[in-house]
């Protein structure tokens, strides 16, 4: 029934041409599931540099498009960063983790360094361009502590 309702609001004619822009900064595991309702009629773009858990977000995935962009969304545009991969994808961060303060907590191998790579870094203002995107409806984020410099950025 939900879903329904879902479907007629954004099946109206106000949509046709602006669907909603749905924008998820770290979607290693996938792109943000409470979003699958809205998919088909939605337009995503998804980011991770780390690929060894973005299977779940390759191609549209139910969006009526889904860009995913293999980058860390940053306040500068750049060919290359550094890049801590850690034991999980999920954890993975140009900021270097902590380790001792990670120390007394069960889940602290998730954040075990596990090598580096250099990856391109992009702002949100550039790829929303670069995809002929020019708003956000929705934002999830989940950039391991840069939240505050990528919302400056844009």
């Amino acid at each position: 029934m939900v879903r329904g309702i879902y479907e007629e609001i954004l099946a109206s004619p106000e949509f046709a041409d602006r669907p909603p822009v749905l924008v998820d900064v770290g979607a290693a595991g996938g792109i943000h599931a409470p979003w699958r309702p809205i998919a088909r009629q939605s337009v995503c773009l998804a980011f991770d540099p780390d690929d060894r858990d973005l299977t779940a977000a390759r191609g549209d995935r139910g969006y009526r498009r889904c860009h995913v962009v293999p980058a860390i969304v940053t306040d500068r545009d750049s060919a290359a960063v550094e890049f801590h991969l850690t034991t999980s994808p999920h954890c993975s961060s140009t900021l270097r983790p902590r380790t001792d303060a990670l120390a007394a907590y069960a889940h602290a191998g998730l954040f075990d360094v596990v090598g580096t790579a250099r990856v391109p870094s992009i702002r949100l203002e550039t790829a929303l361009a670069e995809h002929g995107l020019e708003r956000i409806d929705w934002l999830k984020t989940d950039s391991q502590g840069l939240d505050r410099q990528i919302g400056r950025a844009h």
